[in-house]
């Protein structure tokens, strides 16, 4: 006989050996039954975490190569702008060294790519420069005003001496020169300018090397 006390009454029973064996054998299976529950549970649980993390790989590997993708389309179309600027700017210059005036329409306004005029046949003593009307209207504007000044203010009236052509050169700067100089036309150094006599004595051969200031036009 075998005696088993309740867990939970404390109260003690007397059973037979087969009653016992009875007993234990329903225990052992409620364990090994629990168990294997406890095995099934955590192996499908792995599983989950395996198929969860298999799916994340996976779109982790399409999100990749959207990205790729995107990136590949967003360079074609860069490299289609660049492209379609380049053959426009090409165009733009081909025209433009041809004498043409060229309009464009940036941000909502039509502008004039370049000041040009018609004059192309350039050569070492009419450059580019020949073909730019702001450059050309500078150098006007500087011609003009020197002859002003020579007429109205030394003709017969100041002596063809070294005095006399320092005091021209003086009218020039403050009254041609300093004024584009400030409006940013040109760049000149004072020390160059040379006002001297010509082949006869009442001559005078004035030298102005400035250099001209143009506008930003090509990017």
């Amino acid at each position: 006989m075998n005696e088993i006390k309740c867990p939970n009454c404390g109260e003690v029973f007397t059973v037979n050996e087969s009653q016992y064996s009875e007993l234990l054998s329903q225990v052992r299976t409620a364990e090994f039954d629990k168990e294997i529950h406890a095995r099934i549970e955590q192996a499908l649980a792995l599983e989950k975490q395996k198929a969860q993390n298999e799916q994340q790989q996976v779109l982790s590997q399409k999100e990749s190569e959207i990205q790729e993708l995107k990136a590949t389309i967003s360079n074609f179309e860069s490299q289609k702008e660049l492209i379609k600027k380049d053959t426009e700017q090409a165009l733009s210059e081909k025209l433009i060294n041809k004498g043409q005036l060229i309009f464009a329409y940036r941000n909502e306004k039509v502008i004039i790519l370049s000041d040009v005029n018609s004059f192309t046949s350039y050569t070492a003593e009419h450059s580019r420069i020949f073909g730019k009307n702001k450059l050309v209207r500078t150098m006007d504007n500087i011609n003009t005003n020197v002859k002003y000044i020579f007429e109205n203010y030394f003709i017969g009236k100041v002596p063809n001496n070294v005095n006399g052509r320092e005091l021209f050169k003086q009218r020039i700067i403050t009254m041609v020169l300093d004024p584009l100089a400030q409006k940013q036309a040109l760049e000149y150094q004072a020390k160059d300018i040379e006002i001297s006599q010509g082949i006869t004595k009442e001559s005078v051969v004035v030298n102005l090397p400035v250099v001209l200031t143009d506008a930003m036009e090509i990017l």
